[in-house]
């Protein structure tokens, strides 16, 4: 399928790409809801990528919210899972000052628009799918709670005739941070049309149960596949 045909398919659905494509519009407007979700609401520590998906060695911008003056954006990738619980190997630890932006009103269809605070350094880093969380001695994170950051790293150039695709567009569609998502409206009177990407997603959950969008679950067809192409040697 083309670019066009699969354009087509995505309105169809009821779901088109705007450009740039950071933010998704609904054609058909879901019902609406008004009960308070947990995920809707900010956390202490949390923070979201300049992009979701980027090849490994490209600079991946990070924008991070925090009262703390110490804290550490720490960064693993995911290698399996031990019955219920994710298992992860560490990539990265990258210390941070405090930082405190404003969330606009308007985060859920225009994004957070918070300034970069750092920036990581991919290169060498393995394709696959990563988690970042923001740690701080100062703050107990079971307590004022903590969004993990969930993104994808690939190869810098396709290795395989067959491409396994992440929902990328579900991420942000049920992201109901900042009061709306595409399927949740807390904030407004209005039923939301847009949900934009560049927000914190705490709907994005690596629990083992009760998640919204269980991640370990989608984490790991990934990595099985991807295991079992390298296993066959089919490039």
């Amino acid at each position: 399928m083309n670019r066009r045909g699969a354009l087509s398919a995505l309105r169809r659905a009821g779901l088109a790409i705007a450009a740039p494509a950071l933010r998704w519009r609904h054609r058909n407007a879901a019902v609406v809801h008004h009960r308070p979700l947990a995920e809707a609401q900010p956390r202490e520590l949390e923070g979201y990528l300049g992009t979701t998906w980027a090849a490994s060695g490209m600079p991946r911008a990070v924008h991070l919210r925090s009262p703390h003056a110490d804290n550490t954006l720490v960064v693993e990738r995911y290698i399996g899972h031990d019955g219920y619980e994710s298992r992860f190997e560490a990539v990265a630890r990258v210390p941070f000052g405090r930082s405190q932006p404003e969330t606009p009103s308007d985060a859920p269809a225009a994004g957070c628009r918070w300034p970069t605070t750092l920036t990581l350094d991919t290169e060498g880093w393995a394709q696959g799918t990563y988690r970042a969380t923001v740690d701080s001695p100062h703050a107990d994170t079971e307590a004022v709670g903590q969004s993990a950051m969930t993104f994808l790293v690939g190869p810098t150039a396709p290795s395989a005739r067959v491409a396994v695709l992440a929902p990328v567009t579900t991420w942000a569609a049920y992201n109901p941070y900042g009061g709306q998502s595409l399927y949740h409206n807390e904030a407004s009177p209005e039923t939301p049309i847009y949900a934009h990407a560049h927000r914190p997603n705490p709907a994005l959950d690596w629990s083992p149960v009760g998640a919204m969008h269980a991640m370990a679950a989608e984490a790991t067809a990934f990595a099985w596949i991807h295991a079992e192409v390298a296993r066959l040697g089919r490039g």
